[in-house]
């Protein structure tokens, strides 16, 4: 540490936000204090403000006045179209009525400074709004941005975003398929007297999230998206609301940066506005600094939040107060908030919004004329196969390509027959045609092509039939029945997972070898997301897989038909057996009453691996999903007898003390007592 005499003001911030905000106005940073007692928990930062201009003299030239001929500062009336590349001159004229004159600049004037601080809003003209709301986008409300997402980034639902990684290869829509669909939405976003919400409701498979991404990425290039969140089951944090509110949040602060200081008020004014209640959540921190944006900003269009997967939403109540949410989108005097929603037409969803009728637009994708439908199927799959094809052809000797038709009309033609409302057949063939680990493209079409014996089979059956088939095909019923098990506890526990985990992972938690399970995974890429690594999640590609193998009227017909009950029974085990490595301070931390923010995450990531975090978090969830049975109440009663206080010390330095608290009362509603009949 430097001489203390050389520091000449000091900054005592409260909470971390403030200390966030801090931290962007100094440029030099100083080593850290060369003591501090064990017993101060403060977080210092030594740091100095530079004369940049000094130091780098060549910002001088390189932000000084551009030529005359090139400066030009428009009246506010005049706008430069955001999707028009074109220069201003060509768009905005040269027209000196058109311009805000300025006298010329001495060279000794034409030096730029840079100015440390916050510029105040100015409303007396709408160039000084501009101006401002300019700055506060760029530079100067980039602080508040900064601060309001250091603290909501912690709360924000990993991978729910259109734009995460976690969605990045999912499609978007074909260029020309779905056109009049695209359309009516963007028509029903940019309509001022349309409805404050539109419902795109379909049956399961029939393409409803590759359209959410489409619309998402359309008005993200527009510069109307708001937010998004693509629920998702068994995602921990996409499956439920619990992050809902802090998600949009964080992306609304993020694209629409004049919401930035209003957010942070927010929080400033409730720091425990995060654990309150889901609607206060909203209100505070969406709804009303919303209301305080200046209507008068220019190029402020509506703002649109999407929801993808409302259906995926595990709570009902938690969609029932969705519906309170899109109550109130139209209640906005200064925002067009307009809200884009995609489900399955489930009941409690349809109750919701018959409970709204009248205030919601909607279009149901399996009543959309079947010729439309049957034209998108078809471009998919030509435009899928084709890949395929010149992929195929581009691996193997001259003698061996499929024919520069391939698969041809007929095939294509029949393939739409088969896919026809559902886009999730059409994506799934097309994975287990191209899945060279199994066989050539033209003998994997000839499987999907084949009349499958045993009479009708679902359209779900069809789909992903071809690829389980594959498993067993040939094999003694000895063997098959030894597959399907092996089936059944590894690709049954991945479908039933509350979130995903990675192969290694999962191999631990089943206590199998890592190598059964990559085994098993290996033919099945064209019905779940395999990584490259073991170490990373696996995750199903789509939720009907999951719905077909759970189906209860599948039992009889399906051989690969997964007991969900009895899946989630035997996952808890596994969860209780390896939660008997708690202990005492097991992150070895020998410091009772140390904040988490000061553990090193690897440390606790060595103690708590994924398995172990995902049974302290998910045991419980396990045993509600599979009732009560009748050994439960001793395994159960024996496990909190032995580690209770080790499992509660654990969720708390995975960060989910909050949750004890919910899961204790989860366990006492499942064993309480009850009287004798």
């Amino acid at each position: 540490m430097s001489n203390p005499e050389n520091y000449t003001v000091g900054w005592i911030s409260a909470v971390s936000m403030e200390y966030v905000a801090a931290q962007a106005f100094l440029d030099i940073k100083h080593d850290e204090p060369e003591y501090v007692s064990s017993n101060d928990n403060n977080n210092y930062t030594l740091e100095a403000i530079d004369n940049a201009l000094e130091k780098k003299p060549r910002l001088r030239k390189k932000y000084k006045r551009p030529n005359p001929s090139t400066d030009r500062l428009y009246r506010s009336g005049v706008t430069h179209p955001p999707e028009d590349e074109s220069s201003c001159v060509a768009v905005c004229s040269d027209d000196p009525e058109s311009m805000i004159p300025r006298s010329d600049r001495t060279e000794d004037e034409d030096n730029p400074a840079i100015h440390y601080g916050r510029i105040a809003s100015a409303n007396t003209t709408k160039y000084k709004a501009y101006a401002n709301s300019l700055a506060v986008s760029t530079v100067l409300l980039d602080i508040d941005q900064k601060a309001v997402l250091a603290r909501l980034e912690g709360e924000v639902a990993a991978g729910a975003s259109f734009d995460s990684r976690a969605e990045e290869h999912n499609p978007t829509c074909l260029p020309n398929t779905r056109v009049e669909l695209l359309h009516q939405v963007s028509g029903w976003a940019l309509d001022p007297g349309s409805e404050a919400v539109f419902w795109l409701n379909g049956m399961a498979g029939t393409g409803k999230s590759t359209i959410s991404r489409t619309v998402a990425r359309d008005f993200a290039r527009g510069g109307h998206l708001g937010a998004s969140f693509f629920f998702k089951r068994g995602e921990t944090d996409r499956g439920g609301m619990a992050r809902f509110v802090s998600t949009i949040a964080a992306d609304l602060t993020r694209r629409i940066p004049a919401i930035a200081l209003h957010v942070k008020d927010a929080i400033d004014n409730d720091p425990a506005i995060l654990r309150k209640t889901l609607r206060e959540q909203f209100d505070k921190l969406v709804w009303h600094p919303l209301s305080l944006i200046q209507p008068n900003l220019p190029n402020l269009g509506p703002i649109v939040i999407i929801i993808d997967a409302l259906d995926e939403c595990e709570r009902e109540n938690d969609i029932e107060l969705m519906f309170y949410l899109f109550s109130r989108a139209k209640n906005l005097s200064t925002t067009r908030l307009k809200i884009f929603v995609t489900s399955r037409p489930e009941l409690p969803i349809r109750l919701g919004f018959k409970a709204i009728e009248g205030k919601y637009q909607d279009l149901i994708l399996h009543d959309i004329p079947q010729p439309v439908i049957e034209h998108d199927i078809s471009a998919f799959l030509e435009h899928e196969l084709a890949r395929i094809r010149a992929k195929y052809n581009a691996s193997v000797e001259k003698d061996r390509r499929l024919a520069g038709d391939w698969p041809g009309p007929s095939n294509i033609e029949t393939l739409v027959k088969m896919a026809i409302p559902l886009f999730i057949f059409a994506t799934t063939v097309c994975l287990f045609i191209a899945d060279r680990r199994i066989a050539t493209p033209y003998k994997q079409l000839k499987k999907v092509l084949l009349p499958r014996a045993g009479g009708q089979v679902s359209q779900l059956g069809s789909t992903y039939l071809p690829v389980l088939d594959n498993l067993i095909v040939g094999l003694s019923t000895s063997k098959q029945e030894e597959i399907l098990q092996e089936f059944r506890n590894i690709i049954g526990s991945i479908v039933i997972l509350a979130s995903p985990l990675s192969p290694s992972a999962l191999a631990r938690i089943l206590d199998v070898p890592r190598d059964d399970v990559e085994g098993r995974l290996d033919t099945l890429h064209s019905v779940l997301n395999v990584p490259l690594s073991a170490e990373t999640p696996v995750r199903l590609l789509h939720l009907s897989f999951r719905d077909f193998l759970l189906d209860p009227e599948q039992r009889a017909g399906n051989a690969f038909w997964i007991d969900e009950k009895q899946t989630h029974q035997a996952m808890a085990g596994h969860c209780l057996r390896v939660l008997e490595c708690l202990r005492q301070d097991i992150c070895d931390i020998k410091a009772p009453g140390t904040p988490r923010s000061a553990i090193d995450p690897r440390k606790v990531h060595t103690y708590l691996p994924p398995e172990v975090q995902y049974a302290c978090q998910y045991w419980v969830y396990h045993l509600q999903s599979a009732g009560i049975y009748a050994g439960d109440c001793e395994q159960v009663h024996g496990f909190l007898k032995r580690h209770f206080l080790h499992w509660v010390e654990s969720l708390s330095l995975i960060g989910r003390a909050r949750e004890s608290v919910h899961l204790i009362e989860a366990l006492q509603s499942l064993y309480k007592v009850r009287p004798t009949p």
